[in-house]
């Protein structure tokens, strides 16, 4: 396993912006100009980007009917920590709504960015040890909702990240994703980063900021 603990990486003030739907010909634009601003500083400092990586195959104690069972699988994690998710609500509770929407795009940026970073480096163990990736799979829309908890307990999630599962299995806290990739013998399969032509999400922020 290895646990990877980052600098936050964002992208710019109008890709943030445009990610929550505001674009720089809105009216509103200055509003959301200045708050960004604002709020910056803060938001930064309660960001704490983590993630964990393990290579192998679902435990025994976990139901053999599981989707991926009994392959050769990457379990992967990564959280942006749960103070800037705080900082959110703190706003958001005051009414200011703005302000409460540019702290989730910036958090949710960095998740994405700082995910990038730990799947370059997946795809590099791959590489080096001359196997390919089948896809990057997570809930809930591609794999199950009880996946999350595989992740979590074969990732330690709760000791090394601070992460849990609910109930629901929904990860805590709320700035967390998970994923499994499964190999594959080929090695010029490599489809480890998500493909925004592949994918029927067409109101994804991302996709209109530079979403790969």
């Amino acid at each position: 396993m290895k646990i990877f603990h980052m600098k936050p990486v964002v992208s710019g003030e109008e890709i943030i912006l445009r990610s929550i739907g505001c674009q720089k010909s809105d009216p509103s634009y200055r509003e959301f100009e200045n708050a960004f601003r604002e709020v910056k500083r803060e938001t930064f400092e309660r960001l704490d980007p983590a993630a964990a990586v393990s290579f192998g195959r679902i435990p025994e104690d976990f139901p053999k009917s599981m989707r991926f069972y009994g392959r050769d699988l990457f379990f992967f994690c990564i959280t942006v920590g749960g103070a800037v998710t705080e900082l959110s609500d703190k706003y958001m509770s005051r009414g200011e709504f703005v302000k409460g929407m540019i702290v989730d795009g910036i958090a949710d940026n960095c998740l994405f960015s700082c995910e990038k970073i730990v799947l370059h480096e997946i795809e590099k163990y791959a590489r080096d040890n001359d196997f390919g990736i089948e896809g990057l799979y997570d809930a809930p829309d591609m794999i199950e909702g009880k996946m999350q908890k595989v992740i979590a307990s074969v990732l330690k999630a709760e000791n090394n990240l601070g992460v849990r599962v609910t109930e629901s299995y929904m990860m805590s806290p709320v700035k967390t994703y998970a994923a499994v990739m499964p190999t594959v013998k080929d090695p010029s399969v490599m489809k480890i980063y998500h493909n925004c032509a592949e994918c029927d999400k067409k109101d994804c922020s991302y996709r209109s900021s530079g979403g790969d």
